[in-house]
């Protein structure tokens, strides 16, 4: 059984950032930082939850393990001498404003970190999730389907199970409000308009879980996508991703992969890729790292769509059935 938890009470409401997208997962590692002051100075880097706005960590260097989900804020720290106390965990971030001596710190990296990226948690349907310590009597207590790739409401439920599910990651929220639920609250809005929500609500940080699709081992792979730019020298590319090795295992035009690069057990991604760059396109072939590739993709004019996660079934599994068509979350 999978549990996450909601701690809510009615009588002190609060907002939050609302974020829904996964920019890291289990761990924020991989920022750079760049302008500070040398010389005597010390450079510290500082996580802060933007639940609470306090400090949760002091490090010397931007990377923080063994992170609940949630919405967090990274600054960098520069001072001289002793470390402000203010600088402390558990002091709020906020108290920063009041040092004296020599400190700047920077912007805040904000960033939003889902459960470990397991590829698939679940197939098909999220169920089997409970929740524990929510406000009772009059209050209504619901659940909160987002796509982590929009960061739009996908569903409302009266119970966190959420059947029929496209491959991808999702957010589920549970929510406790008074009276009528928040307009904002509603399939089809974006979740951080809930930081708008001015009457009597609150929520959990997010549970984020990857759900895969199941295809079978001895049929060909077939998605599809529409509404994509097609003029000049646009195209669509399909690319197919082994999540275990990170590495580009086929790509086309058409959406179909052959079932000879389908394996039992095998656990993939799929990405829809639009772009009129042909030296983007140039760099992507069967055997690269794709998270370079991603990684790298913002720099051009394209656009990125997926990944649509899945897992094979052996022939031999009762499940398996026709080949369907599937289109993607967007």
């Amino acid at each position: 059984m999978r549990i996450f938890i909601l701690v809510i009470t009615i009588l002190i409401c609060f907002s939050h950032s609302g974020k829904a997208q996964c920019d890291f997962y289990g761990a924020i590692t991989g920022l750079s930082v760049s302008g500070a002051t040398a010389g005597d100075n010390t450079q510290e880097y500082v996580l802060v939850s933007v639940y609470t706005g306090n400090i949760l960590s002091v490090g010397s260097t931007p990377d923080f393990s063994a992170l609940s989900p949630g919405d967090y804020q990274v600054y960098a720290i520069n001072y001289e001498g002793l470390r402000p106390s203010e600088v402390t965990v558990g002091q709020p971030w906020s108290g920063t404003g009041a040092i004296s001596t020599c400190f700047d710190a920077s912007a805040p990296y904000n960033a939003t970190v889902c459960n470990t990226n397991t590829p698939c948690e679940f197939i098909n349907d999220i169920t089997g999730l409970s929740v524990s310590g929510a406000t009772a009597g009059d209050n209504t207590q619901e659940y909160v389907l987002v796509s982590g790739e929009t960061g739009n409401i996908l569903e409302i439920n009266p119970t966190p199970d959420f059947m029929g599910l496209n491959g991808g990651n999702y957010l589920i929220y549970g929510i406790n409000y008074e009276g009528i639920r928040p307009t904002e609250i509603a399939v089809g809005q974006p979740w951080s308009a809930t930081v708008a929500i001015a009457s009597c609500f609150d929520a959990t940080a997010p549970y984020s879980t990857n759900v895969c699709e199941d295809f079978c081992e001895n049929e060909p792979l077939v998605v599809s996508t529409s509404g994509f730019t097609t003029t000049g020298a646009f195209s669509q590319t399909y690319i197919l991703v082994d999540i275990s090795l990170d590495e580009v295992i086929g790509l086309n035009n058409t959406g179909t992969f052959d079932a000879s690069l389908l394996s039992a057990n095998d656990q993939l991604e799929i990405y829809a890729l639009n772009t009129d760059d042909a030296t983007l396109l140039a760099t992507i072939s069967d055997g690269v790292t794709w998270s370079a590739i991603e990684s790298d993709i913002p720099n051009y004019c394209a656009d990125l769509l997926g990944p649509r996660s899945i897992i094979i079934l052996s022939s031999t599994d009762g499940a398996c059935c026709d080949t369907t068509v599937k289109g993607f979350l967007r």
